[in-house]
């Protein structure tokens, strides 16, 4: 009798319930609000914390519009905060962005059997 080659999928009786691919799969979320917390707690904790006294001086819309760049910080009220909103919005939150995505992709390709 013929082995399967290693590039055939496993028979349906060896293969893992569909529950436990997808905790698998997911495996990278469950840590991630841990990851998150140890390792950037101060950084998260200074954008909410500019993006709420935004808010409160600015206004919570103007704020919002700042920080995603939809909106000129030149034309704020207070301009000063409004710069360092907007460049909060265009340095560090597209880093924390690709600092999750690259923490995800990690645990991808360790937990991924060769």
């Amino acid at each position: 009798m013929t082995q399967p080659s290693s590039s055939s999928p496993a028979p349906r009786s060896q293969r893992k319930p569909l529950r436990q691919r997808w905790a698998s799969r997911l495996a990278g979320f469950r840590s991630l609000g841990k990851w998150l917390w140890r390792e950037m707690k101060w950084l998260l904790i200074a954008v909410v914390a500019l993006f709420l006294i935004s808010g409160l001086v600015i206004g919570w819309v103007e704020a919002y519009e700042i920080l995603v760049g939809i909106r000129s910080p030149s034309n704020a009220k207070y301009s000063v905060l409004a710069w360092v909103l907007s460049v909060v919005g265009w340095i560090i939150v597209p880093a924390l962005i690709g600092a999750v995505v690259g923490y995800l992709w990690v645990r991808k390709v360790r937990d991924t059997p060769s």
